[in-house]
Formats: C-alpha cells, sequence, structure tokens
C-alpha cells in the first residue's frame, strides 16, 4: 500500500496543506495525517468518529470514514474520492460526543489518468448517511412484520374463541335434547296397555319415538 505523512493543524487558516492522489485510485493509497493544534500534539479523543469531507471538481461531495490512532488519522482513498481529476478542498473531522473539531482544510490533487475509465461514474458518498438509512429501512421491515404477526395472532384467538362457543351452544343442545327425551319417556311408563315406547336422540339433536305392540296383553 502506497502510504503519504502529512503533518496537519486543528486551527483553521494555518498554511494550507496538499495531497496527491492519481485518478481511479482505490484503496491502496493511504496518507497518515499527523495533527498538531497551535504547535502541540492534538490527540483525538478516545471514542470519537473522525471522517475526511471534501468535495470533487464536479461538485459532488464525499464524506468517508477515518482510522486513528493518538494524533495520527490515517485515510485510504476510495474511487469515489479520486473519481475526477483537479484541485478541491477537504478537511479532517472530529465527533466527541456533541462536540465536533474540523482541522484546517488542505487541497486534494487529483493526478488525471492517462487511460479513461469509463466503469467510474462520479457520485456523492456518504456512507455513515448511507448506513444509518439502511439500518432505518430493516428496523420499518421488522415492525411491519411484528405488526402482522400480532394481526395473525389476534384473528386465530378470535376464532378460537368463537370454536369454543359454538361447541359449548352444541353441547348444552344436546344436553337439552337428553332431558326432554327422558321426560318423554317417563310420561310413557305411565300408560298401561299393549304398546311400549321408547324415545332416542338422533346425531342431530332431534328426538324420535319408537314403539312396539304388546302382543301378549
Amino acid at each position: 500500500m502506497a502510504n503519504q505523512t502529512v503533518k496537519l493543524d486543528m486551527t483553521p487558516g494555518c498554511l494550507q496543506s496538499a495531497v496527491s492522489v492519481s485518478q481511479y485510485d482505490d484503496g491502496l493509497r493511504s496518507i497518515d495525517f499527523e495533527l498538531y493544534k497551535d504547535g502541540a500534539v492534538y490527540n483525538i479523543p478516545s471514542g470519537a468518529t473522525v471522517t475526511i469531507n471534501g468535495h470533487k471538481p464536479d461538485g459532488n461531495v464525499y464524506s468517508v470514514p477515518c482510522t486513528y490512532s493518538g494524533n495520527v488519522v490515517t485515510v485510504t482513498f476510495t474511487k469515489q474520492m479520486t473519481a475526477v481529476d483537479g484541485f478541491s478542498a477537504a478537511e479532517i473531522s472530529i465527533v466527541s460526543g456533541s462536540t465536533r473539531l474540523g482541522s484546517a482544510n488542505f487541497k486534494v490533487i487529483v493526478e488525471k489518468s492517462p487511460m479513461s475509465d469509463g466503469a467510474v461514474v462520479s457520485e456523492s458518498q456518504i456512507p455513515l448517511i448511507e448506513e444509518a438509512g439502511q439500518h432505518a429501512a430493516e428496523a420499518l421491515i421488522s415492525r411491519n412484520a411484528a405488526a402482522e404477526s400480532a394481526k395473525s395472532a389476534a384473528s386465530s384467538a378470535a376464532a378460537a374463541s368463537t370454536s369454543a362457543s359454538e361447541a359449548k351452544g352444541y353441547n348444552e343442545q344436546a344436553l337439552k335434547s337428553s332431558t326432554e327425551a327422558k321426560n318423554y319417556r317417563d310420561q310413557a311408563a305411565g300408560y298401561a296397555g299393549a304398546v311400549s315406547f321408547s324415545f332416542m336422540v338422533d346425531s342431530e339433536g332431534y328426538i324420535c319415538l319408537h314403539y312396539k305392540e304388546d302382543t301378549k296383553a
């Protein structure tokens, strides 16, 4: 990997530094920025988010995360940062909690490649915003799936309640029919004569009367 080291002051208005890269560099060129403030070493707060922010000669912008250790920020150039040749301005941005500190601007010089790469189309590159948008979309999908599951569970519970009520009604109807049949049978038993009676409840809950003549009477 091709590396350069550049001293960079965190005080705006200081003498501008300049870095040079080749058009279409992607992932193999890194620059270490040694940070200072008013001439003293500036150590980056632990847990801070560090990015390089800049615009390209065609007006598109980029804000790309960097790695850091102590007072050294390492920037690895992507194909979007080097897609357009020419001069542009950039800065190192440090965000810690609710605070932010930007470095003095520096020049990024993208040297034109002798051969054009038609596959590279210049566009803005802001990975942190893109990642946040992706997480938001995933959260929305999860929320919608949870809502559908809750709706399905409620429908199943309602159906189960209806089935239980219907079953209870059928059972009560059967018990009533059985009681009525017993009453009819008891009344028939009071009759003396040549006919014997019996009552039955069919599978649909209807009462059926059966009788037989007593030939010995």
